[in-house]
C-alpha cells in the first residue's frame, strides 16, 4: 500500500479506507474499481463510504469464520455504504434519522452500570457522526486493565503490511471500536 499525498484522490483515499479495515492486500480488483469509479461519479462525500465501509466490516467481523478478517471486495460494502448514503442525503434534506446508538448506550449503561456516566456523555455524539468520540467516552470508563487489553488488542491486530498515517489510523480505531464492542458485548451502537 502505497503512502498518499494530503491531496490524494476520492479513489485513492476510499482504496486505502477499505484496504485498511480489510487488513490484508494491495489493490482492488477491476469490478471494485468500477464501484468506486460510480461513486465518484454520483459526488458521495468520503466520509460517507468511510462510514458504509467501517459499518461494513463490523457487521462482517461478527458473522467472520476464525481467522478471517474484514470484508473481501469493496462490493460487499455497497450495502452498508448505500444505506449511509441515504442517511446522509435524508440529513442534508432536514430530515433526521433515528439513530439505534440510543438504544445501545442505554444497553451498556443497563449491564453495566459503572459506565452509566460515561454511556449519558457519550449521547451527545449521537447522530453527530462522532464514533470515535463514543469509543473514547466509554474508553476512558473502563477499568485501566480491561482498557489496557482493548488497547493492546487494538494494536496486535494491525496488518504487517506497511500503512499510511492515515491508514494506520483507520486500522486502529476500527480494532479499538470492535475490541469495546465485544468487551460490552453490545453490537453497532456506533
Amino acid at each position: 500500500m502505497s503512502l498518499l499525498p494530503d491531496d490524494a484522490s476520492f479513489e485513492e483515499l476510499v482504496q486505502e479506507c477499505f484496504l485498511a479495515h480489510r487488513g490484508q492486500g494491495l489493490m482492488l480488483s477491476a469490478l471494485d474499481a468500477q464501484l468506486l469509479s460510480e461513486w465518484a461519479r454520483e459526488a458521495v462525500p468520503f466520509e460517507v463510504v468511510a462510514r458504509g465501509i467501517r459499518r461494513a466490516a463490523e457487521r462482517l467481523h461478527y458473522d467472520a469464520a476464525e481467522g478471517e478478517r474484514g470484508p473481501r471486495t469493496l462490493r460487499a460494502c455497497k450495502r452498508d455504504v448505500t444505506a449511509e448514503l441515504t442517511r446522509f442525503r435524508a440529513r442534508a434534506a432536514g430530515r433526521g434519522v433515528k439513530p439505534v446508538a440510543k438504544a445501545g448506550l442505554a444497553a451498556v449503561a443497563e449491564a453495566r452500570p459503572e459506565l452509566a456516566e460515561a454511556a449519558a456523555r457519550a449521547q451527545r455524539h449521537v447522530g453527530l457522526d462522532r464514533a470515535d468520540r463514543i469509543v473514547a467516552e466509554l474508553l476512558r470508563a473502563l477499568p485501566f486493565a480491561e482498557r489496557l487489553a482493548i488497547l493492546r488488542g487494538a494494536r496486535e491486530a494491525l496488518p504487517e503490511a506497511p500503512l499510511s498515517w492515515r491508514a494506520k489510523r483507520l486500522t486502529l480505531r476500527f480494532q479499538r471500536s470492535l475490541g469495546l464492542s465485544e468487551a460490552l458485548q453490545v453490537r453497532g451502537i456506533w
